[in-house]
């Protein structure tokens, strides 16, 4: 929006303006007509310059204020949640025992024969028949499966 001024110095020069170029001109100056549509627009950022914003004295402590309520709903969305799962991951691991039914982070179902906890190993057999057995780390443990009919998992998938 153009100031009353600017209009006013518009139309001392005879020209009529629309809302981003000359329209016509009326004009008996010798100066080219980008000459008047520089000027004009030299007198628009000086009249735009003129009003400086006044410095809210609130500022930092508002943004203090933000981002700590940010970091508040960072923590109680996602870390606090991510913690809870792996401190419940870490539990299924250290009670971990023979004959519980595992699925490896490979896909591989199997059953635990041995609990190596010192060397954080296990042991598990995959095949009955042939009596196959794996060892494997237990950060390869991706959950351990419950002996429900309806084949729920106790735990979910571990998430990393």
């Amino acid at each position: 929006m153009m100031t009353a001024s600017v209009c006013q110095a518009v139309a001392r020069r005879g020209c009529c303006v629309g809302p981003f170029l000359f329209v016509g001109t009326r004009s008996t100056s010798s100066k080219p007509m980008a000459y008047h549509v520089i000027e004009l627009l030299n007198q628009s950022v000086l009249l735009a310059e003129d009003a400086p914003a006044p410095a809210d004295p609130n500022f930092l402590p508002r943004m203090l204020v933000f981002f700590a309520v940010t970091a508040a709903i960072f923590y109680f969305i996602m870390i606090r949640p991510q913690k809870k799962k792996d401190d419940d991951f870490k539990q299924l691991l250290a009670n971990l025992k023979e004959n519980d039914h595992v699925v490896t982070v490979g896909g591989i179902y199997g059953v635990v024969t041995n609990v190596q906890r010192d060397a954080d190993r296990v042991t598990i057999r995959v095949d009955e028949s042939t009596g196959t057995k794996l060892r494997v780390g237990k950060s390869a443990i991706a959950r351990v499966i419950s002996d429900d009919a309806d084949g729920e998992s106790t735990t979910s998938a571990k998430q990393k």
